[in-house]
């Protein structure tokens, strides 16, 4: 993160700071999220490229989870690729797919992943004052707790049945506090905001 950003901010000096840091997230996107993000950005990613991105990507953890940095950068690439509204579809239809018997569950905890990742998008290229600040940010030392909230205390393997029935469903009241409890943790990050 660091250094592609570090590589944003050389890049936009005189110039408007939100094409390099899209190409930033794009590019941790494809390295730490998922190769499918090539294709979303019409770009052939390198078989070698590939391969390589593939084997750092078992190395990178968020928080120490592997699958929470492939959350956050899918979710951040889909952003700046596609929009917002998309991104979190995604992340959504993912976990719903999650909950379904013989799956791993519904996770909350990935869904924070996913929308840390769509907020640091957003802040990072909503406008030339936005994208700086996050350079600047960047550039002072990544703290964690400012991009990714803890989340490993909110429920995960929930099954389809059990969301429904002790949930309420995804509009339900259950699922609705805990929604609120990761909006009130994201808006603490002050990476995200």
């Amino acid at each position: 993160m660091e250094e592609a950003f570090g590589y944003a901010s050389d890049n936009s000096h005189g110039a408007d700071p939100v094409p390099p840091n899209r190409a930033a997230i794009v590019a941790l996107g494809v390295i730490l999220g998922e190769e499918g993000v090539a294709d979303v950005a019409k770009r052939t990613l390198d078989p070698e490229r590939a391969r390589a991105a593939a084997a750092l990507r078992k190395t990178i953890t968020l928080r120490a989870r592997p699958d929470w940095s492939r959350h956050f950068w899918v979710s951040a690439a889909l952003t700046v690729l596609i929009d917002e509204e998309r991104s979190m579809t995604v992340g959504l239809m993912k976990e719903m797919m999650d909950s379904g018997p013989g799956q791993k569950g519904f996770s909350f905890s990935d869904l924070t992943a996913d929308r840390a990742g769509t907020l640091f998008a957003i802040a990072a290229t909503r406008d030339a004052e936005s994208a700086r600040r996050i350079q600047t940010l960047i550039r002072a030392g990544v703290q964690l707790e400012d991009y990714m909230p803890f989340a490993a205390d909110l429920p995960e393997r929930i099954s389809g049945e059990v969301l429904q029935d002790e949930y309420g469903g995804l509009g339900g009241e259950v699922t609705t506090r805990v929604v609120e409890e990761i909006r009130r943790r994201l808006a603490e990050c002050k990476g995200l905001r």
